[in-house]
């Protein structure tokens, strides 16, 4: 009776388990590539890595960019070996991971939205801004340009990435890139300028005396068509005084009743 008891016991508290989303057989198959590839960045040769790295990139039927299939648990197991990849051994390894990283920060979450950043963490807590901003400074052409688009989704993301990256030394590289980089480089640069000063006043200080007042200027009038629309965002949280973080619980300066202090505080005290 004690064993059927459990039997009984087990088979209930199963049955109450939630079931998982029925995939279909060709997000089957992707799951499984995506898994190959995830040992692959782990274990293959330089080039098999870097291979696997702009699998990751480019999409190419990866359950990750699939939104019918939840994209953190997939691509979550990726993002550790691509953030060490980006210091590895060959210039294709690193541009590939960068590529990669960027591609999923952009394509997996929306990068504009706090509340919806999963992947912008995990590149975050595995160690990925120093890296990006080392690419910046020493990478390829292909590598500077997808380290400055990548540092663009996380400064986006929120204020603790903003100074983690200028911490990291990172808005001196960029005004270089946006002032001497090919005509890509200096879009992408941009915008992670523009992303690094908004709202942050130690980053705009620092971007002032590194000079992105004339660097941006200039391309803002100077530029291709695209980036004179990026660099005058860019101007624009540049030049935007800092709005000081709001107290919720502090009224509004003239808000604290008709009769000033004292009289909001009487009605308090009834």
């Amino acid at each position: 009776q004690v064993v059927t008891s459990m039997a009984k016991a087990k088979k209930k508290k199963a049955s109450k388990a939630p079931s998982s989303p029925q995939l279909t057989p060709r997000q089957l198959e992707a799951s499984a590539k995506t898994t190959q590839l995830i040992e692959q960045l782990r274990t293959g040769s330089d080039a098999k890595q870097a291979e696997a790295a702009e699998a990751f990139d480019l999409g190419g039927g990866l359950p990750c960019f699939d939104i019918a299939v939840s994209p953190v648990p997939l691509v979550g197991a990726a993002i550790e070996p691509l953030v060490a990849m980006l210091s590895g051994r060959t210039d294709h390894q690193r541009e590939a991971a960068a590529g990669a990283l960027r591609s999923l920060m952009a394509k997996v979450a929306n990068v504009f939205d706090p509340r919806d950043t999963p992947v912008a963490d995990l590149v975050v807590k595995a160690g990925g801004i120093l890296p990006l901003v080392a690419l910046v400074r020493t990478g390829t052409i292909l590598g500077k340009e997808h380290a400055a688009s990548a540092l663009h989704s996380l400064a986006a993301c929120s204020m603790a990435n903003r100074g983690a990256i200028g911490e990291a030394g990172g808005v001196d590289p960029l005004i270089a890139l946006a002032r001497e980089g090919t005509d890509a480089q200096k879009e992408h640069a941009c915008f992670a300028l523009g992303s690094l000063c908004f709202n942050h006043a130690a980053n705009r200080a620092a971007a002032t005396k590194a000079g992105a007042a004339e660097v941006l200027t200039h391309l803002s009038c100077e530029g291709t068509s695209m980036q004179q629309g990026i660099a005058g965002f860019a101007l624009r949280n540049l030049a935007e005084p800092v709005e000081p973080p709001r107290d919720l619980e502090e009224p509004p300066p003239g808000k604290k009743g008709k009769g000033g202090d004292k009289k909001g505080k009487g009605k308090k005290k009834k």
